[in-house]
């Protein structure tokens, strides 16, 4: 006898002894149709989207290596720089401060010129640097001193 025979010989003296053996062969069919479905789906991840995974990570982690080892260059490369900029910041700084007690310091420093002094003071207050100091306030409070130009405001004219 072949197997195939013998097998459905078998399952027919099954069905005739257990009746409800019907329904759990379809069940049998059902779950090992449902296990092949799964071996299938697994070869074929296995060996189409497996394969590109693993490249995807190699070349990630070849990328994050890179990343790292630049992160670290950059830092090294920037602190003397930064440094260096720290530096020169506090060299003009002690340029200024030295210019300005140059300046103050000047046997002349205390003379008025009335002109230019005025002038500057114009142009502060009109700027609104120092709006609320006394002198401001007294060209605030005449608007001849400080308001539109007049007629000649464009600079046509010629200086005398």
């Amino acid at each position: 006898m072949k197997i195939g025979a013998a097998l459905g010989v078998a399952e027919q003296a099954v069905e005739v002894a257990v009746p409800a053996a019907r329904g759990a062969k379809v069940a049998v069919y059902a779950i090992g149709g449902l296990i092949v479905a799964i071996l299938l789906a697994f070869a074929f991840w296995w060996f189409f989207i497996h394969p590109g995974q693993l490249r995807q990570a190699a070349a990630q982690g070849k990328v994050d290596g890179k990343l790292g080892t630049a992160a670290a260059t950059i830092t090294t490369e920037a602190i003397p720089q930064i440094n260096d900029a720290t530096r020169q910041k506090v060299e003009v700084d002690v340029q200024v401060q030295k210019g300005q007690i140059d300046v103050r310091a000047a046997p002349d420093a205390g003379t008025n010129i009335r002109g230019v002094s005025d002038g500057v003071l114009r142009n502060l207050c009109v700027q609104r640097a120092y709006a609320a100091d006394r002198a401001c306030l007294a060209l605030h409070e005449d608007p001849a001193v400080v308001g539109p130009a007049g007629r000649d405001g464009a600079g046509t004219s010629q200086p005398d």
